[in-house]
């Protein structure tokens, strides 16, 4: 399966982790083990060099939810350049 620059080993099926697989899943849905990502041959890195605005009623919930984030050690800040950069879209419900 490919999809971007990742090739996937494997083709995936939809599947309700929790439930058919409860032995792969711990707290917030973290998986043992490791996952080894392969780059398509010739892959190049992706940055957005501009960001991408988000409306100023929306800036609070957004660094809300990021330190929210950062506490749950889902993401990491990030304080020095990196090749592979996703931009944040965000979407309110």
């Amino acid at each position: 399966m490919y999809m971007g620059n990742v090739v996937w080993p494997q083709k995936f099926t939809k599947v309700n982790v929790p439930v058919e697989l409860p032995e792969s899943v711990n707290g917030l849905g973290e998986m043992k083990g490791t996952v080894k990502i392969v780059l398509k041959d010739g892959a190049k890195p992706f940055v957005q060099l501009v960001p991408r605005t988000v409306p100023i009623p929306l800036l609070k919930k957004l660094k809300a939810e990021f330190e929210k984030l950062i506490q749950l050690d889902i993401i990491g800040p990030v304080t020095e350049p990196t090749e592979w950069v996703a931009p944040v879209v965000v979407v309110s419900k």
